[in-house]
């Protein structure tokens, strides 16, 4: 055998056999290759949507514990403006109180006021800052003037009476302010029909 072998010496069909073999064998590790990197892949993409998952249940778990505190933001808000309310509300009408009775009088009357004050504070695009709100506040009041009027004069005490004398009780030209006895004089007073 020659020691030296030429691309000459060797015959056609064994050429092919030899380029076929040796572009299979490139083939095979080029396969080999590409499927080393198709698993490298797959494992990332495996890994990626893991994450992924991980993040989405990451996600929805901050987003509930953000309204959740959104939500009890908006309850001590809500309870902060309520104090408040009730609070100026009570400062309106720290009057003096003589019995059950007349604290029953009050409380419907600062009832009747906050009812008033938020009717006005939930109408479209009403803000519930202070000045609103003490605007609010004086509409109100000033809507319930006749009746804040009639609880504050019930609350003050009996009625007087004006034009007796000692000791002659029967005297005509007495006139009660009381509520109960004169309502005609309240009317006239206020200005109600």
């Amino acid at each position: 055998m020659p020691e030296e072998i030429t691309l000459n010496d060797v015959p056609e069909s064994i050429r092919e056999q030899i380029i076929q073999q040796a572009q299979l064998a490139d083939d095979m590790g080029r396969v080999q290759e590409l499927a080393a990197s198709v698993e490298k892949l797959t494992s990332r993409v495996s890994e990626l949507e893991d994450l992924g998952a991980a993040q989405e249940t990451r996600i929805a778990e901050l987003t509930e514990e953000r309204d959740a505190a959104q939500a009890q933001v908006a309850e001590f808000q809500e309870l902060e403006f309520n104090n408040t309310l009730d609070a100026r509300i009570a400062e309106l009408t720290n009057w003096q109180v003589s019995d059950d009775a007349n604290q029953t009088r009050l409380d419907a009357l600062r009832t009747t006021l906050r009812r008033s004050i938020l009717s006005i504070l939930t109408t479209p695009g009403a803000v519930r800052e202070e000045a609103e709100v003490e605007t609010a506040i004086q509409s109100a009041w000033t809507e319930n003037e006749v009746l804040v009027e009639t609880v504050r004069e019930a609350l003050s005490g009996p009625a007087m009476r004006y034009g007796q004398s000692k000791g002659n009780s029967g005297n005509s030209s007495a006139v009660d302010l009381s509520a109960e006895d004169a309502p005609e004089q309240l009317k006239k007073k206020y200005g109600a029909s």
